[in-house]
């Protein structure tokens, strides 16, 4: 080969690479707006389903109290999304509000308490939706509800008997030094 059939080659090569690069970085770019742009839900079906199964199994619920629970569920999912839709919007908003000219910090601060109200009322339902699952339970089946809150909630129950901080509760450590460029 002489050396302008290498260079050739080489040009072509290289406009090959780049082509696939922008193709591959365009997809990822178009799939994550495509997803962006889609109604967010709270779950899937399929996981919901995965949910009622495994309560189901784990606090050994009769039929009348599948339905019961499938019932509150889908009622505690149409009070819920609503207010998710909200909170996920207004953070958007807020973040927004960064990329402006002339960032307005006082209405960012207002989107924030508007958040907080949001997500209050959110854990609100959330309570209540609990309470009903309680109610729904029989004296057996509350103490495996409750074990389940535990480990779902508390992530390691044994932890907390012994006194040790959750990881909630653990001092924060401040990040390497290399990684803490412009404070």
């Amino acid at each position: 080969m002489d050396i302008f059939t290498k260079n050739r080659f080489t040009f072509w090569t290289i406009v090959i690479l780049v082509i696939l690069n922008i193709s591959t970085i365009s997809m990822l770019w178009f799939n994550q707006n495509s997803r962006i742009g889609d109604s967010p839900q709270l779950r899937e079906p399929k996981q919901d389903q995965r949910t009622l199964q495994f309560l189901q199994k784990e606090l050994n619920l009769t039929d009348e109290q599948i339905h019961q629970y499938d019932q509150l569920r889908q009622a505690h999912g149409e009070r819920t999304r609503p207010l998710v839709n909200d909170i996920r919007y207004s953070k958007k908003e807020m973040m927004d509000e960064i990329f402006n000219d002339e960032p307005d910090t006082i209405k960012a601060m207002q989107i924030s308490d508007l958040i907080g109200k949001k997500q209050t009322e959110l854990e609100r339902i959330t309570f209540k939706h609990f309470l009903d699952l309680k109610e729904l339970c029989g004296k057996e089946q509350l103490g495996k509800l409750q074990g389940l809150m535990d480990e779902f909630f508390r992530r390691n129950p044994q932890q907390r008997q012994e006194g040790q901080p959750t990881p909630h509760e653990r001092p924060m450590k401040p990040p390497p030094r290399e990684n803490r460029k412009g404070m």
